[in-house]
């Protein structure tokens, strides 16, 4: 082999040093626009979340509106754009029919974002009157009900799916005069006897043990129930502004006091309540909610007088397994689950399924629309949220 000479290793150093300061700037200034590039993106992102919170925003004051007089979903003039949070919103109402109308809310931060939610006027008559309102039932459910156990319910039940009854079922009472009527969008079926004191109607009607139904029984199509989807913030901002907002997890006894300040506790996540909860006011949780002791719950109502609710999920199910006495709305998206001996008075409304299991007590129907905090409910029409579009 033969070996470089002093001058060939010197002019091939001075080839590497040269390719090298070369390339030094450029990888320099590779990294420096890759930099650049991630700091944009992070940027747009951040952008795009504030746009979308600020539509929120925006969505939330039209409905606040439309709350106040359903009349002013007519009057373009009573939702102008609005300068908020270092951007802007602008919130358009349409009105659909005699009882609807639809809010789509834009908002800009740099980026733009927008929402859409369906807004019902359910009116301020005897819920009673109409036979698809969530609210004129002691039992709204948007899914299938199982009732695998014994106890009773007085008020109207409703399944927009099917319910299974595995053994006998027994609701309202002839001696007392308490009447329970069920409606079934699909299946009607028990598997034992049937006590119930009222109407059943569904498209199919099936009782293997002793049929005592006291009312009539009608066999055919039953329309679906609306299930309302609630606008929870404002009861997070009462929580929030008596400082009862708190963490999820598992609570030995209830973290905020028993007569809860503001009427409103706030959980965020999942919580479960292992030992006895007695307490006047709300539970409300972005998670599930979980009671595996004694509840007591005493009704409260806001500086208006809207009753608030018992217990509600924002995002999660509910489920009761110990003793328990309830007085208001217990609403949850998810599925419900009610075990042990107790009483509710009020309404259940659930987006998922609802399991009744074991000696589960009472359930009485007392009306239990929620109203909205921080609007005088004088005017008795009643306002939901019916669906959010995006």
């Amino acid at each position: 082999m033969k070996a470089l000479r002093t001058g060939e290793r010197d002019g091939s150093a001075i080839i590497t040093v040269l390719f090298i300061v070369f390339l030094v700037p450029v990888v320099a200034a590779t990294v420096i626009n890759f930099s650049k590039q991630q700091q944009h993106q992070v940027k747009i992102a951040i952008n795009q979340i504030k746009a979308q919170v600020i539509a929120e925003a925006g969505a939330n004051e039209a409905y606040a509106i439309l709350v106040g007089d359903f009349e002013q979903r007519t009057n373009a003039a009573a939702f102008p754009p609005v300068d908020y949070a270092g951007g802007g919103y602008d919130a358009t109402v349409w009105p659909v029919g005699d009882d609807m109308a639809v809010i789509c809310s834009t908002g800009t931060h740099e980026r733009v974002a927008s929402v859409m939610l369906d807004v019902k006027n359910y009116g301020g008559h005897d819920p009673g009157e109409d036979p698809t309102s969530p609210w004129s039932k002691a039992v709204m459910v948007n899914g299938t009900i199982a009732h695998n156990g014994a106890g009773k319910c007085v008020g109207d039940v409703h399944s927009n799916q099917e319910l299974t009854a595995n053994g006998s079922i027994t609701w309202g009472s002839v001696a007392d005069g308490e009447e329970a009527n069920v409606t079934v969008v699909g299946d009607f079926r028990v598997n034992g006897g049937a006590d119930i004191n009222g109407d059943v109607s569904a498209p199919s009607i099936h009782v293997t043990g002793v049929n005592d139904i006291h009312g009539d029984e009608n066999v055919g199509p039953v329309p679906p129930c609306t299930y309302p989807t609630l606008n929870l913030t404002p009861y997070y901002n009462m929580a929030a502004a008596n400082g009862q907002v708190y963490g999820g997890g598992t609570y030995n006894d209830l973290p905020c006091p028993e007569n809860i300040p503001g009427g409103v506790a706030w959980f965020n996540g999942n919580v479960t309540i292992r030992g006895g909860a007695t307490y006047t006011g709300c539970l409300i949780s972005t998670g599930d909610i979980r009671f595996n002791g004694t509840i007591d719950q005493t009704l409260a109502q806001d500086a208006e007088g809207n009753d608030l609710p018992a217990v509600m999920s924002r995002d999660g199910g509910v489920k009761v397994n110990g003793t328990h006495v309830i007085n208001g709305l217990v609403y949850s998206p998810g599925d419900m689950t009610l075990n042990g001996a107790g009483s509710i008075h009020g309404t259940l409304i659930v987006g998922g399924n609802m399991d009744f299991n074991g000696t589960y007590g009472d359930v009485y129907y007392d009306y239990s629309y929620p109203g909205t905090p921080g609007v005088d409910p004088a005017g008795g029409d009643i306002i939901g949220v019916s669906a959010w579009q995006k």
